[in-house]
């Protein structure tokens, strides 16, 4: 008996010890390298960047991540992997389909990894086998994988259908067998959708069958067929779609989504053109363009790539706008329409319009614009009131997922943000796209956006009793990819044209200067409040009174400068207007009319100085100020600019002198224009300033050399005026600052001439210092670097043109859109002996050219004009093939006077340039060059 005890407990450890150790070999078993077959195919292949992909190869990875597996992919096709894996010379192999012979061969898991279908495929160039004709399959041999599925389905369906087809079984891999197609080898392919990738053109054509596949297993790894099962348990109880989203991924872009079946063609030849009914005013997804006069947005991106999007047809498409949802809902139900976008109703409400959605295009957030203070206290769960535009229907976003929400209707996008920014609504509901096109008019109302949850999908709306056009549009959503809808909205979203600070200003200056006040107020506050809590805060503050006082500085400057800009056009203006008509009263008086004119000429030059002064500070500050270089005479400018100043200074009794010009090297390179521009202004400046009696000198010196080829020439400009006070001294470059007032002084000017001169200097790698004191005078100094050149200046005086030369016999086409402008000219050119046809647009000088070549000497040419501008119509007039159309002279006359307009003009290939107002001995010159030297 005490044996039996003593065995007992011997016993049952030993038969724990042997279930322990018959555990061990299993876990290792199955924790290890597993091998899988790998076919080229939708199943597994390569991307781009060589990197392993596919449909089979993300689901085995998903399942490793529940087994731990490792895997030894093994190489062939499909049909000699089939044969390992039932040798057992295989452990895994994906995309097999179950029959009662591959049972008794191999094990298969217990869920499938999931469906396809079977097509006959053909090459397009293949004109024996028609889609619409199944008899045309007989005869014709059709390549099938040997002991495949396919094999038995067509069989049937071949029997089923009547039809007499030779089988020839392949063994090779579906990229092999595509390549025999493509040789000719057979007729056509039992295969899968997806098998494009291997032939361009390959077309599917009839469907022959489906069935779910499976993982098979070894026979002999029953272990691996457990694991397996868990795995895709677990999956699957994760998320239920997990295999249709890897058909989405990987499969539903296939060739056979791209080939229309014999009934949708039918339709479409039937029916024409697919009539899709829009909502207008809602991008990104769509809006009617009226310069176009055809629809905007995704839709029409989506109608662009869908028209050749099937590889058996060519699609078309009239998008029709509508105002109202209603109308569109309306005129769907009356038949003028076949479908609606965007539909992003619930089912419920599709029903109720008697439409089908797609598939979607896009999914769009579904976001709630509110007042920026009011975001912790919305709750979308509660009821609210919403905005909504007056065009809209029942059938909207907030009828299928907020109806208990109170509806409120606007007449315009801004009504509908003004109603939330006023408290009359509480929120706007709009799509995520939508919300980023409007951003900066929610931003402006100090609004924001919230997500509420909801993510309607953005699909075609198609009537129910229209199944082919319901096909034929799921097709296209599936066909075109996501990349292609995300750029396009992409494109859509970004708004079309940025807004100026200046402009926002301009269009919003009540809004600017409360938003300005506020700041002001909120600033003082936090001073206050800063001031009495927070010490560490002290250097903070005084910095924001600084940052505050410049803004004021500015603010302030820019004040005077519109006060002082309001007075100096006037006075110009008024002597214009008033000599004028002092002109026109007394007519008969000549040497009255004879006085108003010079005054008017001169009041008009003292306008267009105003002007210009403001206009290139604009080009300055713009950064687009250009540097044309040119060959220089110092000592001509000088003498020039004194004959210039000489009637100005006179009239006041000023000696205006040259008093030096000292320089070894008289031709230099510079930029002309802006030479002449410091010192006029400063010589202008200094007549101003310099009372009667006085004195203004100019001088030229040559400094030592920087180079062999370039010194430093100095300008001095000095007077014994008035002088400036050193406060002023510190600010005289800043624009819009002038000591004094134009009323006081009684000078004209912008306060932008000494802003000018500093910032051409600087241009010109020059540098500008200033010497002055009150009641005795300035002196400014101009030091510029400047290299010598050889040729002749272009600045010299012709003495081969007078102001006003003689043409006779010359003819002249003048091209002007402004009648005004047109007289002007046309007297002018008369005035020089020329013969003057004038054409009103680009056009008309085109087609006056080309009727009689021979005609005229020379065009002039004005820029901006309707129909077809002056660079169209040189490029028009320089492709004729007529006598005189590349050598003809083209000259622009035109206001676009900076130097990036005379390079246009040359680009489009004119001669030369003459900037308005005209220059009368500039355009003598010029005319006296075309038209007599060459």
């Amino acid at each position: 008996m005490m044996k039996k005890w003593i065995s007992l407990p011997i016993l049952l450890c030993l038969m724990i010890i042997t279930t322990l150790t018959g555990a061990v070999p299993s876990e290792a078993k199955t924790a290890g390298t597993v091998r899988v077959g790998w076919f080229n195919s939708p199943f597994y292949r390569y991307d781009e960047a060589a990197r392993r992909t596919g449909y089979a190869y993300e689901y085995q990875q998903k399942i490793s991540a529940y087994t731990g597996w490792k895997y030894d992919y093994i190489k062939k096709g499909w049909y000699s992997l089939l044969q390992d894996i039932k040798s057992g010379n295989l452990d895994l192999l994906a995309d097999v389909s179950k029959t009662k012979e591959r049972e008794n061969q191999m094990l298969f898991s217990d869920y499938p990894m999931g469906t396809e279908v079977y097509y006959l495929i053909i090459t397009s160039t293949n004109k024996t086998i028609h889609a619409n004709d199944i008899s045309s399959l007989n005869g014709k041999t059709i390549g099938i994988t040997n002991g495949s599925i396919q094999e038995a389905q067509f069989y049937q369906w071949a029997k089923k259908q009547g039809i007499h087809a030779k089988v020839k079984l392949l063994s090779g891999s579906d990229q092999e067998n595509m390549a025999l197609l493509k040789e000719n080898k057979m007729d056509a392919y039992l295969g899968v959708g997806g098998l494009e990738e291997y032939l361009d053109d390959a077309v599917p054509t009839f469907m022959i069958g489906s069935s779910d596949f499976y993982f098979a297993i070894n026979k002999n790894r029953p272990d691996l067929k457990k694991e397996i099962d868990q795995a895709m348990m677990s999956i699957i109880s994760t998320n239920w779609y997990y295999n249709h989203e890897l058909a989405e991924k990987y499969l539903t872009r296939s060739g056979a989504q791209r080939f229309l079946e014999s009934d949708e063609l039918t339709w479409l030849k039937e029916h024409g053109p697919i009539r899709i009914g829009y909502y207008d005013h809602f991008l990104p997804f769509c809006q009617y363009d009226p310069e176009k006069k055809d629809v905007t947005g995704l839709l029409q991106d989506f109608i662009t790539e869908a028209k050749d999007s099937m590889k058996n047809a060519r699609l078309t498409f009239k998008a029709v706008p509508f105002e109202h949802r209603s109308d569109m809902n309306r005129a769907l139900k009356k038949g003028e329409i076949d479908c609606i976008f965007p539909s992003s109703v619930s089912i419920a409400q599709a029903e109720s319009l008697g439409i089908h959605q797609t598939d979607p295009l896009v999914k769009a957030d579904t976001l709630a614009v509110v007042p920026k203070n009011k975001v912790s206290s919305f709750d979308v769960s509660k009821n609210h009131s919403v905005a909504i535009s007056d065009t809209a229907d029942t059938t909207t976003i907030i009828s299928g997922y907020f109806p208990h929400w109170e509806q409120k209707r606007y007449s315009s996008p801004d009504a509908l943000l003004n109603a939330v920014t006023r408290g009359d609504a509480d929120c706007v509901l709009m799509s995520s796209y939508q919300a980023f096109v409007q951003h900066s008019d929610i931003e402006s109302r100090h609004l924001t956006t919230i997500a509420t949850g909801v993510t309607p999908p953005i699909t075609f709306g198609v009537r129910r009793d229209l199944k082919s056009l319901y096909s034929i549009l799921t097709k296209l959503t599936k066909a075109i990819p996501d990349t292609f809808i995300n750029t396009a909205l992409t494109k859509y979203t970004t708004p079309s044209q940025s807004v100026t600070f200046t402009a926002y200003v301009k269009d919003n200056l009540f809004t600017v200067l409360g938003f300005l006040t506020a700041i002001l107020l909120i600033i003082l506050v936090l001073l206050l409040r800063s001031l009495k809590t927070i010490r560490n805060t002290r250097k903070l503050n005084l910095a924001l009174v600084e940052a505050e006082q410049k803004a004021a500085e500015a603010s302030k400057a820019k004040s005077f400068f519109l006060f002082n800009m309001s007075h100096d056009i006037r006075t110009p203006m008024n002597a214009i207007i008033g000599y004028t008509e002092m002109a026109i009263r007394r007519k008969h008086d000549e040497d009255l009319v004879s006085d108003c004119l010079n005054k008017i000429i001169r009041a008009s030059e003292q306008l267009l100085h105003l002007i210009n002064d403001v206009l290139d500070m604009s080009q300055i500050e713009s950064g687009k100020t250009e540097i044309l270089l040119q060959p220089m005479s110092i000592t001509y400018t000088m003498d020039n600019l004194k004959n210039i100043f000489l009637a100005q200074a006179d009239a006041k009794h000023i000696q205006l002198e040259i008093k030096e010009v000292s320089v070894q090297h008289d031709t230099v390179l510079t930029d002309l224009k802006m030479v002449n521009r410091i010192l006029m202004n400063l010589i202008s400046n200094a007549l101003k300033f310099t009372p009667e009696d006085g004195k203004v000198s100019i001088s030229a010196i040559e400094m030592e050399p920087v180079s062999p080829d370039c010194s430093t020439y100095r300008l001095i400009v000095e007077d014994n005026g008035i002088g400036m006070s050193q406060d002023f001294l510190k600010k005289i470059f800043e624009p819009f600052e002038r000591e004094r007032t134009s009323t006081v002084s009684r000078q004209q000017g912008t306060g932008l001439g000494m802003a000018i001169v500093s910032t051409i200097t600087k241009l010109l790698n020059g540098q500008i210092s200033i010497d002055s004191t009150v009641g005795k005078g300035s002196r400014f100094t101009i030091d510029l670097p400047l290299t010598f050149s050889n040729e002749t200046a272009v600045n010299l005086p012709s003495s081969k043109a007078s102001i006003m030369s003689s043409f006779p016999g010359k003819h002249i086409l003048l091209v002007e859109d402004m009648a005004i402008n047109m007289e002007l000219a046309k007297a002018i050119l008369e005035e020089m002996d020329l013969t003057v046809d004038t054409a009103e647009n680009g056009q008309i000088a085109v087609d006056m050219f080309r009727e009689n070549p021979t005609r005229y000497d020379a065009i002039l040419m004005d820029i901006q004009m309707p129909v077809m501008n002056g660079y169209e119509a040189t490029k028009a007039i320089r492709s004729l093939s007529v006598p005189c159309a590349s050598s003809i002279p083209i000259i622009a006359m035109t206001a676009n006077a900076f130097a990036s307009d005379r390079n246009q003009a040359f680009a489009a290939g004119m001669n030369d340039h003459v900037a308005k107002p005209i220059d009368l001995a500039q355009l003598s010159k010029t005319l006296q060059h075309y038209l007599i030297e060459k």
